[in-house]
């Protein structure tokens, strides 16, 4: 059960950033209306450096462990074979 969560978590990585920069840009582009400025391209594009730098976060943290899990698995195999 652990080793399908954790390929099924490594499988969905990549939506989960893609969801959270989507979201920075949705939230940056409708934060600049309620500042006083213009919906647009600024608020859009600030949004989605910052669900970037979210999804960076975030999600190249869940891949290092991942592939921290990955290595593990690999020397365990290594010296099952010795």
């Amino acid at each position: 059960m652990n080793a399908f969560l954790a390929n099924a978590i490594g499988a969905l990585n990549t939506l989960v950033a893609l969801a959270l920069i989507i979201a920075g840009a949705g939230i940056g582009a409708s934060t600049a209306g309620v500042m006083g400025g213009e919906v647009g391209a600024i608020g859009l594009f600030m949004g989605a450096v910052g669900g970037a730098i979210v999804a960076v976060l975030v999600c190249g943290s869940l891949a290092l462990l991942i592939g921290i899990r990955d290595e593990l698995k690999e020397i365990r195999r290594a010296l099952d074979a010795r």
